[in-house]
């Protein structure tokens, strides 16, 4: 394969990789069908000999082609807010961009433009999603991408080389000459020096890039990355306010949530494909029947002790008070007996729209791997940050399973009356249970074991018709609903009968991987069930909240169990790679890397302390710039306008000051060096000029004698003259003997008599 063809394929593949990146990563399939297509289509056509001459398409349909992609572009950014929206038309534009370019390749300089729009369309990718299918393509693109950049400096090269000698041999009068493959590395293999070369870039490269990635703090965020992908069909998802009465049919979302490892205090990994786990999010207790939506009267109060905004420090453990739990010694129940804990590391793959913070009940800590300022309640045992914290956002709680409350609490208000408040009591006498303070559990647990018998479960949702209640709607007329139906209908009968219960939104992981020891959750494994207050001793009215799931069984196993085979391990080794790659590249954080600083340099060590006063000296500069910019030094602020200036000055006197770098330059090699860098000066440099005055310039590659006989077909006198000057040139620059002054009067009549002979008929081509 020759050269030009080498680079032909390599430009096609970087192409080809960048395109399919971000097409992966803005999850756009078509169009990348269209790119491959059209990348391949074009590189057939530019195969073999065709590699000098790809398809080319008229400048006035090229034209037209961009001018319509503008218009694309156009229209979608204005239909379109947001910065993950804008990325996306961007990466879209510079994809048709690059087709079109494919087709408008007539110089070296088209297929430059051509590289660095792949290059940024791979950086359009990274800004859309960090998953491991995006990140392997870009792992490909990478060396491929310089590979090309260095062969499009060798066939540059060559493509100079071929145009001045056309130029020569039209001088000569030979229009048949051909220029042959050059030799790309003298005296060694030719690939073997290209690919050494390549390997010492990528190294030197990738060295500087983990350096970078190690000590510099990303705070990546969810404003610019991390797409979420939405639809226009609803999906099974989280959400905290519980909306009934909607019309739709739920499809389910296998996109990964969280990561959720179960230890002991012990450290011991807990877990297993057959236990199931419910990470509560958002808990409701009062709903409203003219919104048809349950709310917590607490959600945003900080009055009363009902809730409390804290700034955790990352690293930091904070102690948890639910209102109403015994005061006792850490990890101590009331008698003295260890507390049952259960202690939960989740990692949130994407920023949480809600900022809600999942758990096991009954929380007693949590430990974050960052600050941040977080929302918890007391009453419910609730938690949300208030800020996006971007994907990767890793924390720990410790729960309690054998907590109790010192007292009750305060017993419902609603559905003590109506059509909700009849059927419960009347399913409740016809199974001959009594309703009190000791018959709670056996309450509760009839009116989940009548739901999950005598109504369906659907996935399809319809709306109620107007003036009725949706729960009512279920309970009574359509008998079928999905799991927001079953938790909010026993929520409603159990406190009609006056036992607190309220409504849990969360998720239930049940896909446990055995490689990484951790609970995979989905957006479809979101669920609703309820928690219910049990008195465990009449007297006092003190007792714990139980979990209770009025679905049914046998769907919920369909739809949140995983399913098995070979396929399903398949799954689960890539959601293990998929696992690392996002902990390891993409969720490195500060923690990572102050966990690696003190590996390498200790913990205490004085290097590591100033680093870390250093970095935090920098953090809160920037943070306090950002927030008074009349804070930025006066240099800083005049940065830009003095760097205007100086490119001025330079282009302005770039010519004088070139000259006056080069005499210094010169002038330091001699001293220094002994050595003389070759400058044109005197007769020679006059030489120069007349030959360009005349129309026949010397090409800066071709020796001055070599040029003498190249001019001979032209003008035999003016060739003579010009070969004679040169034999006084070499033998005054590369003999290192100065002109004495008869030579020097020689040779300046010699170049008199080139400019006159040279202004003869006959000699400008």
């Amino acid at each position: 394969m020759t050269l030009a063809g080498r680079f032909n394929f390599l430009l096609h593949l970087c192409v080809l990789l960048g395109t399919m990146a971000f097409c992966t990563a803005d999850a756009k399939p078509l169009l990348a069908l269209m790119a491959l297509g059209a990348t391949l289509a074009c590189y057939l056509f530019s195969r073999g000999a065709r590699a000098d001459r790809p398809p080319m398409l008229p400048r006035v349909a090229i034209n037209l082609l961009v001018f319509a992609a503008i218009v694309n572009a156009a229209m979608r950014a204005s239909a379109n807010t947001g910065n993950e929206e804008f990325v996306s038309t961007l990466g879209q534009f510079l994809v048709f961009i690059v087709i079109i370019k494919l087709l408008d390749r007539r110089a070296p300089r088209d297929d430059a433009q051509l590289l660095t729009l792949t290059i940024f369309i791979a950086v359009a990718a990274v800004l859309t999603a960090g998953s491991l299918p995006v990140g392997l393509l870009l792992i490909a693109y990478v060396p491929m991408v310089v590979a090309t950049a260095m062969m499009w400096q060798i066939r540059a090269g060559q493509v100079m080389l071929a145009t001045d000698a056309k130029a020569n041999a039209a001088l000569a009068g030979d229009t048949r000459a051909v220029l042959a493959e050059p030799v790309l590395a003298a005296g060694r293999r030719p690939r073997r020096a290209f690919v050494g070369v390549c390997i010492a870039a990528l190294l030197a490269s990738g060295s500087m890039a983990t350096a970078v990635f190690v000590l510099v703090p990303r705070g990546i965020g969810s404003d610019l990355f991390g797409r979420l992908g939405m639809t226009a069909q609803p999906q099974i998802g989280f959400r905290e306010a519980v909306k009934l009465g909607e019309a739709g049919f739920l499809s389910e979302n296998p996109t990964p949530v969280m990561d959720v490892q179960v230890l002991t205090p012990g450290g011991e990994t807990l877990g297993g494909s057959g236990e199931t786990l419910y990470l509560r999010g958002a808990a409701r207790d009062e709903y409203n029947r003219e919104e048809h939506v349950w709310k917590d009267p607490s959600a945003g109060r900080e009055i009363d002790g009902e809730s409390t905004i804290i700034k955790l420090q990352d690293q930091y453990e904070y102690f948890l008070t639910i209102r109403g739990t015994m005061p006792r010694a850490s990890g101590q129940s009331a008698g003295g007996v260890p507390l049952a804990q259960r202690v939960q590391k989740i990692t949130m793959r994407a920023d949480s729209a809600s900022g809600t913070m999942f758990c096991l009940w009954r929380p007693i800590s949590v430990t974050p791997d960052r600050n941040v300022e977080s929302h918890i309640s007391p009453r419910n045992g609730t938690m949300r940050h208030t800020s996006g914290l971007g994907p990767h956002f890793t924390y720990t709680v410790k729960s309690s399973i054998t907590d109790e409350l010192s007292f009750p609490p305060r017993p419902p208000r609603d559905f003590q009356t109506g059509r909700i408040h009849d059927l419960t009591t009347n399913l409740l006498a016809q199974r001959g249970v009594a309703v009190g303070a000791s018959t709670a559990r056996q309450v509760v647990t009839v009116i989940r074991d009548h739901l999950r018998t005598t109504y369906g479960y659907s996935l399809e949702m319809v709306a109620p018709p107007d003036n009725v209640d949706p729960i009512e709607y279920f309970l009574f007329d359509r008998k079928k609903g999905h799991c927001e139906y079953f938790a909010s209908a026993m929520a409603a009968m159990c406190q009609s009968q006056k036992i607190p219960c309220r409504v849990i939104t969360g998720y239930v992981a049940t896909e446990f991987n055995t490689l990484t020891g951790q609970y995979l959750v989905r957006e479809s494994n979101a669920h609703a069930w309820v928690e219910a207050f049990i008195v465990s001793d009449p007297e006092t009215g003190n007792g714990r909240w139980e979990t209770f799931d009025a679905s049914p069984p046998g769907d919920i196993e369909r739809i949140h169990r995983p399913a098995g085979g070979i396929l399903a391990s398949l799954r689960s080794w890539y959601d293990a790679l998929e696992f690392g790659w996002s902990s390891s590249v993409i969720g490195y954080d500060n923690t990572a890397k102050q966990r690696s600083r003190d590996t390498r340099l200790g913990a205490n060590s004085e290097l590591t302390m100033r680093i870390d006063a250093w970095s935090d000296r920098v953090v809160a500069w920037m943070k306090t710039v950002r927030s008074d910019p009349k804070l930025i030094p006066w240099w800083v602020r005049y940065s830009p306008v003095a760097l205007l200036l100086f490119v001025g000055i330079w282009v302005s006197f770039r010519a004088k000051i070139a000259g006056w770098v080069s005499l210094r330059m010169h002038t330091s090699a001699r001293a220094s060096f002994g050595i003389t860098p070759f400058r044109a000066t005197g007769f020679y440099a006059r030489t120069l000029k007349a030959l360009d005055r005349a129309g026949v310039p010397k090409p800066d590659q071709m020796p001055p004698g070599l040029f003498a006989d190249a001019l001979e077909s032209r003008s035999p006198e003016a060739a003579a003259t010009l070969r004679s000057i040169a034999t006084t040139f070499y033998r005054s620059h590369f003999g290192g003997r100065p002109l004495d002054a008869a030579e020097l009067a020689a040779v300046t009549e010699q170049v008199q008599r080139l400019e006159t002979a040279l202004k003869m008929p006959g000699t400008r081509p």
